[in-house]
């Protein structure tokens, strides 16, 4: 395969083991299908799978809430919804995918739909609400921390163009209004507190960023003191 392509397709300072590979961004289409079919042909089934109190996310906490809640990131309002929420979702897709290979942007996927179900059914103090939109935005808040991070390691040109510009995309997607019944464009940030169930979202995204990077910068420093202190080890035997 051409350089260029392999570029184009893993990023060149990464590892392209089973885990780090990018399968030709399996990972971005089996989501964005999940999340269209779910919505096409088993739009609310979980509350017919889940039969439980619809009510308030209160006493008596029933474990079929959080499943609910789980299963509501990946089901929509309507078409205008769903579709909007995978435009944004295909960009962020695209570029993580590249950086961290398939399978672990699925368990990146799963891991803040988890974790921002249950930050926004807490925040909302009830699981009926629905869309993908807190996981884009704890998507868009790990891209940030990923590209901020950037700096700190080896990295390349088609990296920083790549980044800069999902960032730029980034931005108007935030400034996105409405999507279920309505659409417009407002400068961000706007409306603040309608728009928690959003920053959940991003909150969840922020925190799990900065403990993956914070706790790789840390592994990659400690390897890199480990091989200077080896070349210094055989220089001394030379001696």
């Amino acid at each position: 395969m051409d350089e260029k392509i392999k570029s184009i397709i893993n990023d060149d300072y990464k590892n392209t083991t089973l885990i780090w590979k990018n399968y030709f961004f399996i990972g971005t289409v089996l989501i964005i299908a999940f999340n269209v079919l779910m919505f096409a042909f088993a739009s609310g089934w979980r509350w017919r799978v889940f039969e439980t109190n619809q009510g308030n996310w209160g006493s008596p906490l029933h474990f079929n809430h959080i499943i609910i809640s789980f299963f509501s990131s990946f089901d929509h309002v309507n078409w205008q919804h769903a579709l909007l929420n995978m435009l944004c979702f295909f960009v962020c897709g695209l570029y993580l995918e590249r950086k961290m290979g398939s399978l672990k942007l699925v368990l990146l996927i799963l891991s803040l739909a988890f974790f921002t179900s249950i930050a926004t059914t807490a925040n909302n103090n009830s699981p009926h609400w629905t869309g993908f939109s807190a996981v884009n935005f704890g998507l868009y808040f790990y891209i940030i921390i990923d590209f901020i991070f950037s700096f700190f390691k080896k990295s390349s040109k088609i990296n920083f163009i790549f980044g800069t510009v999902v960032i730029g995309l980034i931005y108007f997607a935030m400034c996105f209004s409405g999507g279920t019944h309505s659409f417009s464009f407002r400068w961000y940030p706007y409306d603040l507190i309608n728009n928690m169930g959003h920053y959940s979202g991003a909150l969840a995204g922020l925190i799990l960023a900065l403990t993956i990077k914070i706790a790789k910068l840390g592994y990659i420093k400690k390897k890199k003191n480990q091989e200077e202190n080896e070349q210094a080890n055989k220089k001394g035997k030379w001696i």
